[in-house]
């Protein structure tokens, strides 16, 4: 009876074993032991070879190595069949490529090697350079970045945030990409945020993010170590509590009556196009205003989106005007000044927002913020601005009735979020006149005689 116990468990083991190649991929070396132990109790458990082995996913090596009884599969990123990126590696130089790819992707998963040495080696094995410093691949990138169509806003956010980066961190900038830890993540938000605001600190974060992501993507880095990185909870907290200042009615007409120069009909231009920024009406041209249709094309600098605008009536009035002022003079741009100093300032309009910013503290309709009422921030701002104009918009088209995607459209926003959150302030007029209803339903019935 023994004995035919023994033999029915070695029958069963072979099939079990049998069973398991079956269903197991077909892998470079021994994934089971050919022949199992004998057991008495005719129970086995296939135990895992210690290498990892291969196996193939169209036409790439696939890794597979057992971490405490599971089974992993990592891509090693090396091609069965080489391919003319390959450049002369034969299939078999590519095949044991792979397989010094798996055993050191198997280290590094078990904690046996750092990520970083074993990238090297991988590298070093493929015949590859080895692996850029952060200045190097910060340069590359926003080579290739910029190659990409984009506004030209977008363009210079994206030089300032990785310049920042390189500034702030001159240790890391030297340093191999593969040698930056989500440490020097943490060490730039302190060092950014005794520059600039927090929400100018999170777009930072996700242009070098987005920098990080692609080196991830060419595998040159394992990881992203600026994935997840955020401002403090209690440095974004007092900024987004902040929402912009309108201009009151008064404002604007004391704008109109006591700016010099192309001022006045600026603003009104920018009212009239639904609250259009500084650059837009700035640069904007001649050529851009369909007199026949009546329309104005307008292209946003910041998102680089073309909409067209009505002319409406009092605008055409304006422009007319101003078409008969300039007469010989008169350009491609429908106010010359203030383009001009664009252009000068490389497409920025820091310098034209600088004074407008200054005539409302001339005039006193806005109050310098001083440096030490925004904490460790290292310049000063105004509690208005020409942006302010766009809050003014929407505060009065929606005071009016105007409905909010209509709003959202003149305005030029892809979200309603953003005039709810940041955009919409209504007077205090406004909302007492909004609350009449509830005043009145509580209010006590008139004694009657």
């Amino acid at each position: 009876m023994k004995c035919y116990n023994a033999l029915r468990a070695y029958f069963f083991n072979i099939l079990r074993i049998f069973l398991l190649h079956k269903r197991a991929p077909r892998c470079i070396g021994n994934m089971y032991p050919l022949y199992p132990p004998f057991f008495d109790r005719g129970t086995y458990t296939p135990i895992p070879h210690t290498m990892a082995g291969l196996v193939k996913k169209r036409n790439n090596w696939i890794a597979v190595w057992y971490e405490n009884g599971a089974q992993v599969r990592r891509s090693t990123r090396v091609h069965v069949t080489p391919t003319p990126a390959d450049g002369t590696m034969t299939a078999r130089q590519l095949k044991k490529l792979a397989e010094q790819v798996a055993e050191t992707m198997e280290r590094v998963a078990k904690g046996q090697q750092t990520a970083e040495r074993a990238a090297s080696a991988i590298r070093a094995v493929a015949g590859e350079p080895p692996c850029p410093t952060l200045q190097e691949y910060a340069t590359q990138w926003l080579a290739w970045r910029n190659s990409q169509h984009g506004a030209a806003r977008s363009l210079n956010n994206r030089q300032n945030s990785i310049s920042s980066l390189t500034r702030l961190l001159p240790a890391a900038a030297a340093a191999r990409l593969d040698a930056i830890r989500p440490s020097h993540a943490e060490d730039y938000v302190r060092a950014a945020l005794d520059e600039v605001s927090a929400s100018t600190v999170e777009r930072r974060l996700a242009d070098i993010s987005a920098m990080f992501n692609r080196a991830v993507a060419e595998g040159i880095i394992q990881r992203n170590p600026f994935r997840g990185a955020r401002v403090p909870t209690w440095e974004r907290a007092g900024e987004g509590e902040r929402r912009r200042i309108p201009f009151t009615e008064a404002d604007v007409a004391r704008m109109l009556q006591e700016f010099p120069g192309e001022w006045p009909d600026m603003l009104r231009v920018c009212l009239l196009l639904g609250g259009q920024r500084l650059g837009d009406v700035a640069t904007l041209q001649w050529s851009a205003i369909n007199w026949e249709h009546g329309l104005v094309r307008v292209v946003a600098t910041k998102t680089n989106s073309p909409k067209s605008k009505p002319l409406l009536p009092a605008l055409r009035a304006l422009l007319e005007h101003r078409r008969a002022t300039l007469g010989a003079a008169a350009g491609p741009y429908v106010f010359p000044y203030a383009a001009w100093r664009v252009q000068a300032a490389g497409g920025k309009t820091s310098k034209i927002s600088n004074e407008f910013a200054e005539l409302c503290r001339t005039v006193g309709i806005s109050h310098k913020i001083p440096s030490a009422a925004r904490g460790s921030r290292a310049h000063a701002l105004t509690d208005k601005t020409f942006h302010s104009l766009r809050t003014t918009a929407v505060t009065l088209l929606l005071c009016a009735g105007v409905p909010p995607e209509l709003v959202r459209w003149l305005v030029g926003h892809d979200d309603a979020r953003i005039e709810r959150e940041h955009y919409f302030a209504p007077p205090v007029s406004a909302q007492e006149q909004a609350m009449a209803p509830i005043v009145a339903l509580l209010s006590p019935p008139a004694e009657t005689t």
